[in-house]
């Protein structure tokens, strides 16, 4: 299974019309998209975002600039994996969205929260996508401090998810093994990069996309 892997678009039309020209020769059998679509954007502004993407499914979850609009958007398409699993070509898929609560934006919540509602729908082999990173490692870590979940971290140290996906910290993309999962911060499609994440059995094979 071949992922696009995208975050953090930030309402960069441009820079995610790019990507797609980039991976249009590579057969993509989804789209996940872990947060960020808009900057406090509205329904119609997420309809410009995901019309523009071709796959023949697609995934999200809202990040903390996208309004509560954005989620009602996804969930009417049947998108959304905000508090919610799903099933796709033999995995299951789950995911929380937005920031933490007392942080910028407007979809936020307490770890506590994120802790409650996680705990209960991340199985072991799952996808995880979430907007925020795990907390105090690599893929969180922006400028001077960190700004992942520590309840995210914990889901999946205790849950065992095959993968999780995720964006948030723009600077801080790369892979980690955190437990038994394989970690991804796919980086900001603001900044022009973007992932292609194959699956084949246990391995995992990521190709950055740079524009």
């Amino acid at each position: 299974m071949r992922i696009l892997a995208l975050s953090d678009i930030h309402q960069r039309e441009e820079n995610l019309l790019s990507i797609l020209n980039e991976v249009q020769k590579i057969k993509l059998d989804l789209a996940v998209i872990a947060g960020d679509l808009t900057n406090y954007g509205n329904g119609t502004d997420s309809a410009k975002i995901i019309e523009a993407i071709k796959t023949p499914k697609i995934f999200a979850v809202p990040g903390n600039l996208d309004g509560k609009a954005v989620l009602d958007y996804l969930e009417e398409r049947n998108m959304s994996l905000h508090n919610r699993k799903a099933h796709y070509n033999g995995f299951e898929f789950c995911g929380f969205g937005g920031g933490l609560l007392g942080k910028t934006g407007e979809l936020l919540s307490s770890e506590l929260e994120i802790e409650e509602c996680l705990g209960k729908i991340v199985t072991k082999g799952s996808i995880l996508v979430t907007h925020l990173p795990p907390k105090d490692t690599p893929l969180d870590f922006t400028e001077d401090e960190h700004i992942g979940s520590s309840a995210i971290k914990k889901v999946i140290l205790e849950n065992k998810p095959f993968m999780h996906i995720c964006g948030h910290a723009h600077n801080a993309h790369g892979r980690i093994k955190l437990g038994e999962t394989i970690c991804i911060n796919v980086a900001s499609v603001k900044d022009g990069f973007a992932s292609v994440i194959e699956i084949m059995g246990r391995t995992v094979r990521i190709k950055r996309i740079s524009v």
